[in-house]
């Protein structure tokens, strides 16, 4: 099953959402929130439940929501496979946003073109 995982993640928290179809809804998996420890071990960690995350489903996307220095670290740290998922980026910290704000954000929308759901 097709599926795109938006990954919204500031220097506290990360979120972890899942849209199923592209009428469907973002559904918040998991809310992470980060310990005292350094932002690169913090990254590491949540990477690691984006490749798991990416590696559920046969055909997987994944957006990465958050400011510049932010998607820069998770970039770099994401697996050559993962990183070769990544069908875009929003430049933009989203970690507040409900999942009904997350569907219906024009950004994620012009992300997710129709043809990213064909099988």
């Amino acid at each position: 099953m097709k599926r795109t995982w938006i990954v919204c993640a500031d220097d506290c928290r990360a979120k972890l959402f899942v849209k199923k179809g592209p009428c469907e809804q973002a559904c918040l998996c998991r809310t992470i929130p980060r310990p005292n420890e350094a932002l690169n071990e913090f990254v590491h960690y949540v990477v690691e439940e984006i490749e798991v995350a990416c590696g559920e489903g046969t055909e997987s996307g994944l957006i990465l929501c958050g400011e510049n220095e932010i998607l820069a670290e998770y970039i770099k740290q994401l697996s050559d496979s993962v990183r070769g998922s990544v069908i875009g980026t929003i430049e933009r910290n989203l970690c507040d946003a409900s999942p009904e704000a997350i569907s219906e954000s024009t950004q994620l929308k012009t992300q997710l073109r129709p043809e990213q759901w064909a099988h």
